[in-house]
């Protein structure tokens, strides 16, 4: 699959619809999907969005009968029983449920950002505080060691 790039910022309508930027729709049409996959991400405060293609990765790498008291079986049951496919109407777009909009804080706006394989979906405000407490040192300069 091609990578999710790029930063857009869409109008989020009354009824919490939202229009999927037309380079990531196009990422998954190209595998053949009409929808999104997305999930609270609640360490970030953003919602994070793939193909179904990743969640189908994941699935079959879990069992059918999934230990909870398996430290490494829980964030694998987290991620799938939050994980909700979102289709696209004709105009691209997506309706987010009330509850990841909320885990969002998302309001008029929503801010795509592309990650490779996943993107996130931020209230803008929200991803500006990110990007200045979590960026700053790469903005700083070039990384101890890098070549500029």
């Amino acid at each position: 699959m091609r990578p999710f790039i790029g930063t857009y910022e869409n109008k989020v309508d009354q009824k919490g619809r939202v229009s999927v930027p037309a380079k990531f729709r196009a990422v998954l049409q190209a595998e053949g999907y009409a929808s999104i996959v997305v999930r609270p991400d609640p360490e970030r405060g953003c919602i994070e969005g793939y193909g179904m293609d990743r969640l189908e990765r994941l699935s079959d790498l879990t069992p059918d009968i999934v230990d909870l008291d398996d430290p490494q079986a829980a964030p694998v049951y987290q991620i799938l029983a939050e994980s909700e496919e979102l289709s696209f109407d004709p105009n691209g777009r997506v309706l987010i449920p009330v509850p990841l909009l909320e885990a969002a804080g998302l309001g008029e706006t929503a801010v795509f950002v592309g990650l490779g394989r996943v993107f996130q979906i931020w209230n803008p405000q929200a991803y500006t505080a990110f990007r200045a407490q979590k960026l700053r040192p790469a903005a700083s300069g070039p990384a101890k060691g890098a070549t500029p």
